[in-house]
């Protein structure tokens, strides 16, 4: 079976969030946590190449390792994942001039897969209509992939906050602490 992989600049924007983000003692537990493998690919890391998926589950169960297993560490999984969906280059800005939600979660399974191999794929379920809108998106088969389902959780809403959406709710059923790396989750997004 193939190893999951995971494209580089996410990697890159973990280890940003957590230096950027923690105060430096927490950053420097965090960075001590890391194995020698994982510091010497972030030393030397290019963003669009692929490197496996287990240096981000590393990454993140050592946030929760120096974070503990709190709502504060929950925000932090959430906040990493929503600034990842930041447009910061001039094809992204100019995407999110032309995307709208119903839009984004179509593709949402493309940008998945364009990020990840060997794991994973994202299911879209009808998105339904009226003033409140609600669509139910199923994340399959990312067993072991340790608390990655709240960081996409974090990006599905950083990018429909970009959109402007809202009374956005994003919610999700499958993770927990006790069970950091389901095989399936579920998020429902509901705005207007």
């Amino acid at each position: 079976m193939e190893e999951p992989m995971i494209r580089g600049h996410v990697l890159e924007h973990a280890a940003r969030f957590y230096r950027t983000s923690y105060d430096h003692t927490a950053a420097a537990r965090v960075e001590g946590e890391l194995s020698v493998e994982l510091k010497a690919v972030l030393e030397s890391l290019t963003r669009a190449q692929f490197y496996p998926r287990r240096y981000l589950v590393e990454m993140l169960n050592a946030f929760a390792l120096v974070r503990g297993t709190s709502d504060a560490t929950y925000a932090d999984f959430v906040r990493c994942g929503s600034s990842l969906a930041d447009a910061n280059n001039e094809f992204g800005k100019l995407l999110m001039r032309v995307m709208t939600p119903e839009l984004f979660l179509k593709k949402l399974p493309r940008f998945w897969s364009r990020d990840h191999k060997g794991s994973g794929a994202f299911e879209l379920e009808p998105v339904g209509s009226g003033e409140q809108r609600v669509a139910r998106v199923v994340l399959r088969s990312v067993k072991h992939y340790d608390h990655g389902a709240i960081l996409w959780l974090g990006f599905i809403q950083g990018v429909f906050s970009q959109l402007g959406a809202t009374k956005l709710s994003v919610t999700q059923e499958g993770w927990s602490w006790d069970s950091p790396g389901p095989q399936d989750v579920a998020y429902e997004v509901r705005w207007s």
